[in-house]
């Protein structure tokens, strides 16, 4: 996922983002690619980066569906206030439809 805003430790503003999700068959090997879309203009929540998994497949496999989901950071947001973030790495996980 990479994605652009304008936030805070606790906002995100004009959130644009996308993400490619290859989709693998049982013997391991590519068998399509999904591409999403995330955009936002105003998020404010317990948990702003969650939505940084929220939006529309725009294009392949599961076209036009809904995602959605959550992000576990790498790292604690306790220091956000204090020196800032420039980036967020972390894992997560998304629910079609």
């Amino acid at each position: 996922m990479r994605a652009t805003a304008q936030a805070s430790c606790t906002s995100a503003r004009q959130v644009r983002g996308s993400a490619v999700i290859t989709w693998f068959g049982v013997n391991g090997r590519p068998v399509g690619t999904s591409r999403l879309r995330v955009r936002a203009d105003r998020l404010v929540a317990q948990r702003p980066a969650d939505t940084l998994l929220t939006g529309t497949v725009a294009a392949g496999r599961l076209a036009k569906e809904r995602v959605s989901g959550g992000i576990s950071p790498a790292t604690a947001l306790l220091g956000c206030a204090t020196r800032g973030m420039a980036t967020l790495p972390g894992s997560g996980r998304i629910v079609f439809g």
